[in-house]
């Protein structure tokens, strides 16, 4: 119901494409959000939704399924296997699922890396760069 009412608000300004993005839990949102034919497209940067689907909705794959749009995970070399290439995600996204793996990088890297580390400087910088040109491709 809140997404209904901030999507009205939003269209009545003349605001009719929305994307979604999010970091670890929040990667649930975004693939849920992406439901919803309103949005257009979806970054999850090191997603965390596949433990938080099979304990809310039971089934990561049916929550995939409902996807209506493009998707970009930034993942991390040890995030789940299904955020993975070959992983679930891809599987059940085909086309619609582009995926950038961090191999350095572990679970978190962007929000609570350390930036004085070059590497991790490196890949924040790539990861906020691709989310951006995603967004502007979509």
């Amino acid at each position: 119901a809140v997404v209904s009412t901030q999507t009205t608000f939003f269209s009545r300004l003349h605001f009719d494409v929305f994307f979604s993005f999010g970091t670890c839990w929040g990667s649930y949102p975004v693939i849920n959000l992406c439901s919803r034919p309103e949005f257009k497209a979806g970054v999850s940067l090191h997603p965390s939704h596949s433990k938080i689907c099979a304990v809310i909705d039971g089934s990561e794959e049916e929550t995939l399924k409902r996807i209506g749009c493009n998707q970009l995970y930034l993942s991390a070399g040890n995030d789940h296997e299904n955020c993975q290439p070959g992983g679930l995600g891809e599987q059940v996204l085909g086309g619609k699922l582009q995926i950038e793996v961090f191999p350095e990088m572990i679970h978190g890297w962007v929000t609570r890396g350390d930036m004085s580390n070059p590497a991790v400087e490196r890949d924040v910088n790539k990861a906020v760069t691709m989310m951006i040109e995603f967004f502007a491709a979509n």
